[in-house]
């Protein structure tokens, strides 16, 4: 037990809730100005969605569609590997969200400028004291990566037009945090922050400041 523990402590030294943001483990994600160059309005924006084996395949092309649907961005998909085993946390049969960015920081690719992906694996984070919180995803903020489970959708428990529409919303809100949007007040905005409860069935669309912030940045339109 203690060897797990000590891993699990330097998984999560290099890197709420059910939905979660992170900064980045290093300072390199995002100078002051959240980001090292400025993007100008012709700038394409491609994001990768990776898909961790053992995805199904459909829902992945849900998620590419809602992504699109909402933001000014081209979502590629990537057939993933299966979860990485340093990022595996026994005690609890759980993936550790932060090892998991660092991953998808190197599976990148070069002409996207985000990654997020996508898993059926309960995944967790440290949270205050807490060691390992269960959560439906994590997002560097800002950053280049992002991770999503489906694993506390309410798969099986909801409809099917909810269970997709909350994974919809899930992606569109850790894209978020990787455009430097922080958890917002607005009780029915895609930022919320969840605070340990299941409230994806809230938010309809970005906020009028949320968007703003998005807007400057290229990555939806008006």
């Amino acid at each position: 037990m203690k060897n797990v523990k000590a891993r699990y402590l330097f998984l999560a030294a290099t890197g709420i809730a059910m939905v979660a943001c992170r900064e980045p483990a290093t300072g390199k994600e995002h100078p002051p100005s959240h980001h090292a160059a400025s993007i100008t309005p012709a700038k394409a924006h491609n994001v990768a969605l990776y898909q961790f084996a053992g995805t199904p395949p459909a829902m992945a092309a849900l998620i590419q569609k809602g992504i699109m649907t909402k933001l000014k961005v081209a979502v590629q998909l990537m057939q993933g590997q299966p979860l990485p085993a340093m990022s595996f946390y026994k005690p609890r049969n759980r993936y550790i969200a932060d090892s998991l960015l660092v991953y998808l920081r190197g599976q990148r690719p070069a002409a996207c400028e985000k990654i997020i992906g996508l898993t059926t694996r309960d995944i967790s984070t440290r949270k205050g004291e807490i060691e390992n919180w269960g959560v439906l995803g994590l997002g560097s903020c800002p950053g280049t990566a992002c991770v999503i489970s489906s694993f506390r959708g309410g798969k099986g428990k909801v409809s099917e037009s909810i269970f997709n529409r909350r994974m919809i919303t899930l992606a569109l809100h850790e894209l978020g945090h990787t455009y430097g949007l922080p958890h917002c007040p607005d009780p029915v905005c895609l930022m919320i922050d969840a605070k340990g409860k299941m409230n994806l069935d809230e938010g309809e669309s970005y906020c009028a400041k949320c968007k703003n912030k998005l807007l400057a940045q290229g990555v939806v339109t008006k």
